[in-house]
């Protein structure tokens, strides 16, 4: 087990969050274009690749505890990576570093396309209030009240049991 094997997941972990960033993408233009067979798609694709991440995520763990034990480092994953990359190549130690890097910053994309798409969300949502809203200003009153009566005229008529 060495840094190499580290450095290449995190490579296939950018791959993962690079598709990612693109379903979420794809899910802002079905957002605005109002294409609700394309979101209820981005949705799933959304859902298979945060599947993907997670096991690619729970896999990079394995390998820095195999790492850590090859190299009988114990204790917090911190620490230990900060003992690896003492104890790696500086080219290895630079390629990990760049790697790690690459993998933050699409996260942080991630999380900003994920802001956007929120707030599309609740911006269209406040507007389906309003209009909601609206249409409900110009609903009647209540035709008949409690007592069967129809506003401040009596029933009658020969149908009614107190009669015309």
């Amino acid at each position: 087990m060495d840094m190499t094997n580290i450095i290449e997941h995190l490579g296939k972990e950018a791959v993962a969050y690079k598709e990612f960033i693109s379903v979420l993408q794809q899910e802002t233009g079905c957002l605005v274009s109002r294409d609700y067979k394309g979101l209820y798609e981005a949705a799933g694709a959304k859902e298979a690749l945060i599947a993907r991440i997670q096991r690619l995520v729970d896999a990079r763990a394995v390998l820095i505890k195999a790492f850590a034990r090859s190299l009988s480092m114990e204790g917090p994953a911190e620490n230990a990576i900060s003992s690896m990359l003492g104890a790696v190549s500086p080219e290895q130690k630079k390629a990990f570093i760049k790697n790690q890097s690459i993998v933050s910053n699409l996260i942080d994309t991630i999380k900003e396309v994920s802001r956007v798409n929120s707030l599309v969300i609740k911006n269209s949502l406040e507007h389906i209030n309003k209009t909601l809203g609206f249409f409900g200003n110009f609903m009647p009153g209540a035709v008949y009240k409690p007592s069967g009566a129809f506003g401040d005229v009596p029933m009658k008529g020969s149908r009614l049991s107190e009669g015309a």
